[in-house]
């Protein structure tokens, strides 16, 4: 599936927003895939959110790191 430019964008936002307000819950990829319907496969933005240090993945499981939850903190406009 192709995403239109931007809508890669807005879904990493969307599901790192998601990973952030259940902190410290763990999420597995499977619950984000069928009970949050994003519209698009979620394995691509997690791999993106990774490898920019933004998530941990462990397993199944995944959720925000330090890095991405003290931006969060910072409320930044």
């Amino acid at each position: 599936m192709t995403t239109q430019p931007g809508a890669e964008q807005q879904l990493q936002r969307a599901l790192l927003a998601l990973l952030l307000h259940y902190f410290p819950r763990k999420l597995k990829r499977e619950d984000l895939e069928r009970r949050y319907n994003f519209g698009s496969p979620v394995e691509v933005p997690i791999k993106e959110l990774h490898a920019a240090g933004l998530i941990w993945c462990e397993g199944d499981y995944v959720m925000p790191t330090l890095p991405a939850r003290h931006m969060d903190w910072l409320d930044l406009p």
